[in-house]
C-alpha cells in the first residue's frame, strides 16, 4: 500500500520539516529494514496513561517480542521538545 502524509514533526517542534530530507515508512515486518525503534502515537479523549496495559497487550498479542517502553504523553513530548528553548529563554 502506498499512501502520501502531511509534514511531521519527526525529532524537535522546532525544526521545519520542508527544510529536511524525506521521510519514508515501512512494514515492521519489512526484511530490508533493521529497525532500532518504533513510535506507537494513540488518540483518546480519556486519560491516555489508563491506555499503557491495554496498549502492551495490544502489542504482544501481534508480537510478544516486541518490548513497550519509554511510555509518554503527547503534553511531555511537547514538552521535551521546546525544553532547552524554554530554558534559553
Amino acid at each position: 500500500m502506498i499512501g502520501v502524509v502531511g509534514d511531521i514533526h519527526n525529532t524537535t517542534l522546532g525544526i521545519d520539516p520542508s527544510a529536511t530530507e524525506g521521510q519514508a515508512y515501512f512494514p515492521y515486518a519489512n526484511p530490508i529494514q533493521t529497525f532500532t525503534g518504533m513510535t506507537l502515537a494513540i488518540r483518546t479523549s480519556s486519560d491516555p496513561l489508563q491506555l499503557v496495559g491495554p496498549e502492551w497487550t495490544a502489542v504482544a498479542e501481534v508480537d510478544s517480542d516486541v518490548p513497550v517502553s519509554h511510555v509518554q504523553t503527547m503534553k511531555e513530548v511537547v514538552e521535551n521538545s521546546i525544553a532547552e528553548q524554554r530554558s534559553t529563554m
